[in-house]
């Protein structure tokens, strides 16, 4: 095995095909732990590994940024990098560090400039959890990455395919535990899933995610041609979520399909509303739900002044039974283009529409905002005993 000197030349290391660093100090010997994984990219890791302490040894920092190693690193931020390696780059500490604490598996390898991560923590934690991690020169990390704030790691995207079909598998198999919100084997979970129909704008995509995680959702669909969730500002925009919620990406039939076989009702987040039905605004819909008589109110009944209609009364209804355990339904809802919202023909397979109200002189919100506020009403409904 060769390492990079400060020169660019190659020197032959003893005991490890790469190099992780520790905290013990001076150099010491550990046994490596059998990882989870292994690929035909990244050799079996058992027998004794080399670690170095704190004690700056400048032959084993990665300094050369027009190194080939470096250069394949940095690659992971293209579609053609990826599809290459087969991996992608997760960058900033606090991305790293959940990608490390939710399954290091995925991870493969960890590079941080000690100068410059503001956790020390994390390497260390990658480390424990039996990840190669790599100091670098600012100059390196710069070249990898202009938004690593100290550290990236590189990670697996097989690995974390595998990942999202076990959490999927869970989800199904947790089915009556989402009978009261937040119960059974999903603690947190409430059988509410954000989807998103042909998203283009990667920072609102990440945003939804990391909400959707927030509020507790268990799950987001991409809907036809949304932006790829291993773009770059995806990742960073969710801040971590990625690894905690599963992410699907289904067609629009896909999706409805999926919806039917699964008992999830479908609402689309329209002005217009599907034919034959206005759609439920949120504001009504929360209206003082707490109280069983306001669950179970009906069509062209008033409570506290506000009128309920049918649509408002059938929405209320399926949210007190998806609560009270009356039924194992969940609750999807379908977010459009950032700049055309959903067609007609996709809102009209919709089992109903859902609206925010506004009341300033704006003409609408930001996705990323109505995202926020739909899905956040409506886990707060749920997490309701």
């Amino acid at each position: 095995m060769q390492v990079e000197t400060q020169g660019g030349q190659q020197k032959p290391v003893k005991f490890a095909t790469r190099i992780p660093f520790s905290r013990a100090c001076p150099i010491s010997v550990r046994e490596q732990k059998q990882p989870l994984w292994e690929t035909a990219a990244s050799p079996v890791r058992t027998g004794p590994v080399a670690t170095v302490g704190d004690m700056p040894l400048s032959e084993q920092v990665m300094d050369n940024p027009k190194a080939d190693r470096v250069r394949k690193l940095a690659d992971l931020l293209t579609k053609r990098g990826q599809r290459k390696a087969g991996k992608f780059l997760v960058e900033g500490p606090q991305s790293v560090r959940e990608a490390v604490a939710m399954d290091p598996a995925i991870v493969t390898d960890v590079y941080y400039d000690p100068n410059a991560c503001a956790d020390p923590a994390i390497p260390q934690a990658a480390l424990d959890a039996g990840l190669y991690v790599h100091q670098a020169s600012p100059a390196v990390m710069r070249r990898v990455s202009e938004n690593a704030q100290g550290i990236v790691a590189s990670a697996r995207i097989d690995a974390l395919d595998a990942a999202r079909q076990a959490a999927l598998r869970r989800l199904n198999d947790a089915a009556a535990g989402f009978s009261r919100a937040g119960s059974g084997s999903m603690p947190g979970r409430v059988p509410l899933i954000a989807a998103c129909w042909q998203v283009r704008d990667p920072g609102n995509e990440g945003t939804i995610i990391r909400t959707a995680d927030a509020a507790g959702c268990s799950l987001v669909v991409l809907v036809d041609d949304c932006v790829d969730p291993l773009n770059p500002k995806v990742i960073r925009s969710t801040a971590g979520s990625l690894f905690h919620i599963p992410v699907l990406r289904l067609t629009e039939d896909e999706f409805f399909d999926w919806a039917a076989q699964r008992s999830t009702a479908v609402w689309a987040a329209d002005i217009h509303g599907i034919p034959g039905s206005s759609p439920v605004d949120v504001a009504d819909l929360a209206f003082d739900t707490s109280h069983s008589e306001t669950s179970s109110a009906v069509a062209g009944s008033a409570i506290d002044g506000r009128h309920v209609t049918s649509a408002t009364a059938a929405s209320r209804a399926l949210l007190a039974s998806m609560v009270s355990g009356e039924t194992n339904a969940s609750l999807a809802v379908l977010f459009g283009n950032e700049a055309r919202g959903l067609p007609i023909k996709t809102v009209e397979r919709a089992d109903g529409s859902i609206i925010i109200p506004l009341y300033g002189c704006a003409e609408s919100l930001n996705l990323a905002s109505s995202a926020a506020i739909l899905l956040y009403t409506l886990s707060m409904l749920l997490h309701r005993r």
